[in-house]
């Protein structure tokens, strides 16, 4: 029997953007698994939920809910009983294996990087780095000046200093 290709419809537009919007709260569930090496706790097979909360001394419920959420992007899959399974898409959360890329997500979508985005807005409308903040573990390795803390909506810099001049 042949297989047949079959295309998918495209999403709609307004999904695209739902994805794209969640992405910060998904990256940051991949970046709890990796941290808590689910991937290398389900690599014998498939483990209850509670199993897993136990193993990484975390609560049942609240790792349930997350371990549900990554298995509606493919990253585990779940099973009506509670227990998960790794994907082929898990498995490269796995420690020391080939093709892992624990490292890189949990570089990524780790809190270093992901809070410096928190200040995007702020970077773009002062034309200053967004590490550049009172705080900040690397604002030494920039050459303007800090500001100690966000001026007020009157005291802004104009935007006119130009997006080219952000980094």
């Amino acid at each position: 029997m042949a297989t047949e290709n079959v295309t998918r419809p495209a999403s709609p537009p307004q999904m695209a953007l739902y994805q794209l919007a969640a992405g910060d709260y998904l990256s940051r569930a991949i970046c709890l698994a990796a941290k808590l090496k689910i991937a290398d706790l389900l690599k014998d097979g498939p483990r209850h939920f509670g199993d897993l909360a136990q193993a990484t001394g975390t609560d049942a419920a609240s790792l349930n809910r997350v371990m549900r959420l990554l298995a509606s992007a493919g990253v585990f899959e779940a099973a009506e009983d509670g227990n998960f399974t790794l994907t082929s898409l898990g498995e490269c959360l796995r420690e020391g294996v080939p093709g892992s890329a624990r490292a890189l997500v949990m570089m990524f979508a780790g809190n270093w990087l992901q809070d410096a985005w928190k200040d995007l807005e702020y970077s773009v409308e002062l034309a200053s780095p967004p590490f550049a903040t009172e705080g900040s573990t690397i604002s030494s390795q920039s050459s303007r000046r800090i500001p100690k803390k966000r001026p007020t909506s009157t005291q802004r810099w104009p935007i006119s200093r130009g997006l080219s001049r952000l980094w």
